[in-house]
């Protein structure tokens, strides 16, 4: 919790946030910048892929000083072709968690919508995970129901 008794200057926050980047290794060098105004941190720049941009905001969101955290990093992948639709269905085939029979993925740009039903909260959130960490994937709609009755 920020202690307004104990005030960090923006600079020594923006010292911090650098070291945190140069240390987290699933943050790419330099394609991240940040700014503090009054102890707010403001991420943007581009990375290819969602983890990337989930570790920066997790490496700073509870430095001391920093009040909050404004993540437009923005996923910028290298491929520029169509997400495959097929390729997400087969990601989630594979993994042993995930009864993948009544998932439903939709692909609309770079966007992917789950729909369907799961039978735990872990595996809708694996599902989520695993159609964000697709390339070129910006945005998972997680749509997917949980059903527990088995």
């Amino acid at each position: 919790m920020y202690n307004s008794a104990c005030k960090i200057s923006d600079h020594d926050i923006a010292d911090e946030v650098l070291s945190a980047f140069k240390w987290n290794w699933q943050i790419p060098g330099r394609r991240v910048k940040i700014s503090v105004v009054n102890g707010w941190l403001t991420l943007e720049g581009d990375v290819e892929w969602n983890y990337q941009r989930e570790a920066a905001y997790r490496s700073v969101n509870n430095l001391v000083g920093v009040r909050g955290v404004t993540n437009n990093i923005t996923i910028d992948s290298e491929t520029h072709d169509e997400i495959e639709r097929h390729k997400i269905e087969m990601e989630l085939v594979q993994d042993w968690s995930i009864d993948d029979e009544d998932i439903h993925v939709n692909v609309i740009g770079e966007n992917v919508i789950l729909s369907g039903i799961v039978h735990s909260f872990f595996q809708k959130s694996e599902a989520g995970r695993i159609a964000g960490n697709s390339t070129g994937v910006r945005i998972v709609e997680n749509e997917l129901v949980i059903d527990g009755d088995d």
